[in-house]
């Protein structure tokens, strides 16, 4: 062909052919009973005008004007009508296409056709590959002089094996001005799609991280292609009980599509589980529909109203990525009126009872050879900067439930852009109270927080983080912080910023409770009511590097209010707090409230009277009761023996009992002990010996989470 690629249209191996003679002897027919073929290299391709080179046209004679049409007789080689070949046989061969730069290698094991008179349609048989997807076809196509007119609407249906996938195809192919065009049904079904991965890559698809189980299918798609435009009049891929489709166009050129896709399965966990994908059996026993909108091009693809129902979770809105930025670019805006994560989380786990000791379990890490409470868990805050992509994400969600709760009227928008991670802000109701969050991760890792809750009633916060309550009120909390790590612990160790918690009237329960039914409470003629009631609460802390100054620590109750203050390490885990009880008017032991002291470690909190208020409140108790001497000394004796040791003075109490709590607390000296700054905590210690005050040692083991 004039500007073909190569000077042979076909070379041949070896060619066989059996004529009829009658006919040719006494009518001029060409009858071929069997032509075979094999070992042949044919190349079919098309010029610039779309015109194949397997379409002949002879040259212009002088008697046949410059384009016009050539006699009859040359068209049919002398005859009214085209050869009849009964038998064509092709094997051991290779057919090679070519249309523009895209060039597909057939290699063909055998075909074989007849060409019937009377332009019947054309049986016909072929077992080939297609780059290396192996397929054995058989049916019929259009009759010959359809396809040597190449002209019109040329027939084509086919029925076998494609890959070991079961194919059946019936439509047309578009010849001469129609060429391009395709109109017609495909089915493709098979036993698993493992039969097609095994082929993708013969196709061109890539197939790496497809699942290696994939389950029986059927996809039957009614299109027509024109133009590099396809259009779907129906796609339906059905798998199991599940079942997707897609109608819209698809234009090649661009590529752009307009999709409108459904899919419904009525038991999307066993489809999932089939796949092999689930690493657990925690998702929803119920049927799940999508719908949406898919538009765009293939570098900016955009989803638009979707729906997503999957039993009692709905999810809507829309979303999309740009592929053609410097970074792909994710955006999505959506929302639920209910999530329910409870299948997903299976079980709760039971909160942990109580010892009988009063103590709370273990904590997590506890009985470790560093003996910490902080976990050293890695967190990479820096991989999740560092991210291949940029992400604009907005959700919102009516109620989120899970097992032990439910939070309501959630948002939260999610930037990922610069490397800068950013919350701004979670926002969600829980707990009785409202609750809000931002969050700045920086390209360095650094970690920027601030949160407030007001009104958070503790004890259902508990419950919905799976904890055993120590506390019941209401709650408000708020903080400014900063942490650099790589691990939870080196987040801890570096801690910067204030810390604010108070409570109003409130009950402590559980652990902490029992550890206040102790003979401190009976020498103080208190009842663990008294104690375990609380008025208000409010603790105020200043962060440095880990290093903790508790500027404030109030707790009221109607029989004993106690403030203190100090400080705590989050780097080494140590404890330097000094506390102060004042026992309410008209108490008989009022006098015998003496300050204490609470240090160690998280793990390990010791908790030891302070020695000078003990000696002064025993020689108080004496002068009560109109006693010295040798009786003081007695009545410090009791006192030391039920208290400890003494030494020094008592700090001198701000405040008095009886007053209202918002009044006291808020008037209320931190400690007398001054604050603790960074670096002057004092490392662990060992708790005493005998220790008389263990009911105070168990209420902040407790509160600590330790369990020795």
């Amino acid at each position: 062909m004039p500007g073909g690629s190569r000077p042979q249209m076909a070379t041949i191996g070896r060619l066989e052919v059996q004529v009829a003679l009658v006919p040719l002897i006494l009518n001029g027919r060409l009858q071929v009973e069997k032509l075979a073929l094999s070992k042949a290299d044919i190349l079919l391709e098309t010029d610039a005008k779309g015109k194949g080179n397997w379409v002949f046209s002879p040259e212009a004679s002088p008697s046949t004007p410059q384009g016009g049409a050539a006699p009859a007789a040359s068209r049919s080689g002398g005859g009214d009508s085209l050869p009849i070949l009964k038998e064509v046989l092709v094997s051991d061969s290779r057919v090679v296409y070519r249309s523009g730069k895209t060039q597909q290698r057939l290699d063909l094991s055998r075909l074989s056709f007849a060409l019937p008179d009377g332009g019947k349609p054309v049986p016909v048989a072929i077992k080939a590959a297609l780059n290396d997807a192996p397929f054995d076809l058989a049916g019929e196509i259009g009759a010959l002089a359809s396809l040597v007119a190449a002209e019109g609407a040329y027939p084509v249906k086919l029925k076998g094996q494609v890959a070991g996938l079961d194919l059946e195809a019936a439509g047309t192919l578009g010849l001469g001005k129609q060429q391009g065009q395709v109109d017609g049904t495909l089915t493709l079904a098979g036993e698993s799609l493992t039969s097609l991965k095994k082929a993708a890559t013969g196709f061109g698809i890539a197939s790496a991280d497809w699942p290696d189980k994939l389950p029986k299918f059927t996809l039957t798609a009614q299109a027509a292609f024109a133009a590099d435009k396809l259009t779907l009049t129906r796609a339906v891929l059905t798998t199991g009980k599940t079942e997707a489709t897609a109608t819209g166009t698809v234009n090649l050129t661009g590529p752009s599509f307009g999709l409108t896709v459904t899919a419904r399965s009525p038991d999307l966990k066993a489809q999932l589980m089939a796949l092999g994908r689930l690493e657990t059996a925690f998702v929803p026993d119920a049927g799940a529909s999508l719908t949406a909108k898919l538009a765009g091009t293939a570098t900016a693809p955009q989803v638009s109203d979707l729906v997503l129902d999957w039993g009692t979770t709905r999810v809507t809105g829309r979303a999309g990525v740009d592929l053609a930025a410097k970074l792909p670019r994710i955006t999505a805006d959506l929302a639920s009126p209910e999530i329910d994560l409870t299948p997903f989380l299976g079980k709760p786990t039971a909160a942990p009872a109580s010892a009988a000791s009063g103590s709370s379990a273990a904590p997590a890490g506890a009985g470790k050879a560093d003996d910490r409470v902080i976990p050293d868990t890695p967190i990479d805050l820096v991989a999740l900067t560092q991210a291949p992509v940029e992400a604009d994400v907005k959700l919102a969600v009516g109620r989120l439930k899970s097992g032990r709760g439910e939070v309501k009227d959630a948002s939260i928008a999610v930037v990922l852009r610069n490397r800068q991670l950013a919350i701004k802000p979670l926002r969600f109701s829980a707990a009785d109270g409202k609750l809000a969050l931002e969050a700045l991760i920086e390209p360095n890792g650094k970690l920027w927080l601030t949160g407030e809750a007001a009104g958070v009633d503790t004890a259902q916060l508990s419950a919905l983080l799976g904890d055993e309550p120590v506390l019941k009120a209401k709650a408000d909390l708020g903080f400014k912080i900063s942490a650099e790590g790589k691990t939870l612990r080196a987040l801890a160790a570096s801690f910067d910023g204030p810390v604010s918690f108070a409570t109003g009237p409130g009950q402590l329960v559980g652990s902490a409770a029992e550890a206040l039914s102790s003979k401190y409470l009976t020498f103080l003629s208190l009842k663990p009511a008294d104690v375990t009631q609380l008025t208000c609460t409010v603790v105020r802390a200043q962060f440095a590097r880990g290093q903790g100054s508790v500027q404030q620590l109030a707790v009221d109750t109607p029989g004993l209010t106690v403030r203190g203050g100090g400080g705590l390490s989050l780097a080494s885990e140590a404890l330097d707090l000094s506390f102060d009880p004042q026992l309410a008017p008209g108490n008989p032991a009022q006098l015998a409230a003496v300050p204490f002291h609470v240090r160690g470690s998280f793990a390990k909190p010791a908790v030891t009277p302070d020695a000078a208020g003990t000696a002064r409140a025993a020689v108080g108790v004496a002068q009560a009761l109109g006693v010295g001497g040798q009786k003081t000394q007695g009545a410090l004796g009791i006192v030391g023996a039920l208290l400890g040791q003494q030494s020094a003075t008592p700090s001198a109490p701000s405040g008095q009992p009886g007053t209202p709590c918002g009044q006291r607390v808020a008037s209320a000296a931190p400690s007398a002990t001054t604050p603790a700054q960074p670096g002057q905590i004092n490392p662990a210690t060992k708790p005493a010996a005998n220790d008389p005050a263990g009911a105070i040692k168990g209420l902040f083991k407790g509160l600590l989470g330790g369990s020795n």
